[in-house]
């Protein structure tokens, strides 16, 4: 249960923030009267703000990531090469990112490392940005 929690809060907040969301939007849109207006718009913004936690609670989970694949993939002309690290889920699924010699050496092939979705999701814009 506590694995559950840990995994999927964030998940189920933004879902039931969601639908706050939603039934606020459906108050506003056939107002009456103003206290409606009003208790649709708090409705609203309660929803928006539960999204806005689940998200930052779900980007902060911790999963473990195997290193399956190592690759250099070219020079960026400063000296350095990027490399293109291949990790898997422990659920199968595999993802991509790509670093810099001196952050490559901390990714190992065959070793498991430990990464939030917020790390990874890092890793590949900085590498988009270069």
């Amino acid at each position: 249960m506590e694995e559950f929690m840990q995994n999927y809060l964030g998940i189920c907040i933004m879902a039931v923030g969601g639908l706050f969301a939603l039934l606020g939007a459906l108050l506003l849109i056939n107002h009456g009267t103003p206290a409606k207006v009003i208790i649709g718009v708090v409705i609203a913004a309660i929803g928006l703000g539960g999204v806005g936690v689940g998200y930052t609670l779900d980007q902060a989970v911790e999963k473990n990531y195997s290193v399956v694949g190592v690759m250099q993939l070219s020079d960026r002309g400063d000296g350095t090469d990027q490399w293109r690290i291949t990790l898997k889920d422990e659920s199968g699924v595999e993802t991509w990112i790509y670093l810099n010699d001196t952050q490559a050496a901390a990714f190992p092939e065959g070793k498991t490392v430990t990464m939030t979705k917020r790390q990874v999701k890092m890793y590949r814009d900085d590498s988009q940005s270069k």
